[in-house]
């Protein structure tokens, strides 16, 4: 399976037992990002910093595959392989210490992921869709590339819920909470996660929040619930500047919002939300553009990024609901 770690998690391995698989698969990184291929015994079975060429990135993937199938216990010993570039600059493999990681149960009666730890019942959990228009306002087709496409997962926690609830038992138009507000636009933005708006993971980066502002108007009655109707503004803004390598990064996000929400009794039943408005990005040193190389070559060092343009997103979000054992 291939495996996309959080670089924070890949360095500062959680407790627990996926903490125990990440800290296993971390332990023969050369770098401190890259792409791991595991096995479903969680060793590590590949590490690749960059590729030679474009059609070098399926081939790796097979090399992984085929040597799995090689491998017929989860006891084996397991050198993982390591690339600067696949495949033509091989690195010194990393030796199995044959770590003994907790056993895996198996999807089905007992099902256990450790991938997808367990949520509060009724967390709501939201999926945003962004996509990056043409002048004409149409979707641009090439969806492989971040800044066209992306898709995220976030959670909207109980307490996020219970101040909008708050709020609505007044039973009157309301602004919603500047909390709930952050969580949800944070996530609705192209690129990378270095550049993501208001809760940057990057601490020299430096923010500027112009606007941002929903509010819930009372609509009709749905069952013992309410839906409100949302309307508003988010205007976000973040920069970044890295002297020592030239890197910089300016991103701005100007969205007009629209959508509703469906409360039912203390949480939040069912969220619905679009945007549509600009968005401007620019990332990475300049001199990325004078490369040659494909940009699979120079994964590390990123790929510049120069977009201006209309820019549409979606939301919807529902709870966590615990089937009864």
């Amino acid at each position: 399976m291939p495996v996309a770690l959080k670089a924070a998690l890949v360095n500062n391995p959680p407790a627990g037992i996926e903490g125990a698989f990440i800290r296993e698969i971390s332990r023969s990184k050369p770098a401190p990002q890259g792409i791991c291929v595991a096995n479903s015994s969680g060793k590590a079975l590949a590490w690749v910093l960059g590729f030679d060429n474009n059609a070098q990135v399926p081939k790796f993937l097979n090399h992984c595959l085929s040597r799995n199938k090689e491998i017929d216990s989860s006891k084996a010993t397991v050198p993982t392989e390591r690339f600067r570039l696949f495949p033509s600059r091989p690195l010194p493999a990393a030796p199995d210490i044959n770590a003994k990681l907790p056993p895996l149960v198996m999807h089905g009666k007992n099902e256990y992921c450790v991938a997808t730890p367990e949520k509060e019942q009724g967390t709501l959990v939201a999926k945003v869709w962004g996509r990056r228009l043409d002048k004409d306002k149409v979707p641009i087709k090439n969806c492989v590339l971040q800044e066209n496409y992306i898709e995220d997962v976030f959670d909207i926690s109980n307490l996020l819920q219970q101040e909008v609830v708050v709020l609505a038992k007044k039973n009157k138009s309301f602004r919603l909470p500047e909390s709930f507000v952050k969580q949800v636009v944070s996530y609705a933005y192209l690129g990378q996660l270095d550049v993501r708006p208001v809760y940057s993971p990057v601490p020299e980066a430096r923010s500027k929040e112009h606007h941002l502002e929903l509010w819930a108007e009372p609509s009709i009655m749905k069952g013992k619930g309410r839906r409100w109707i949302i309307k508003g503004k988010s205007d976000v803004e973040t920069s970044r500047l890295t002297p020592e390598n030239g890197a910089q990064s300016h991103h701005r996000i100007s969205l007009n919002w629209e959508g509703y929400i469906d409360l039912s009794g203390e949480n939040i039943a069912q969220l619905g939300l679009w945007a549509t408005g600009q968005e401007q990005l620019q990332w990475g040193n300049r001199n990325l553009q004078l490369i040659k190389e494909p940009a699979v070559t120079h994964l590390m060092a990123g790929r510049y990024i120069n977009v201006d343009s209309p820019v549409r997103y979606g939301i919807i979000g529902k709870p966590v609901i615990k089937k009864e054992k």
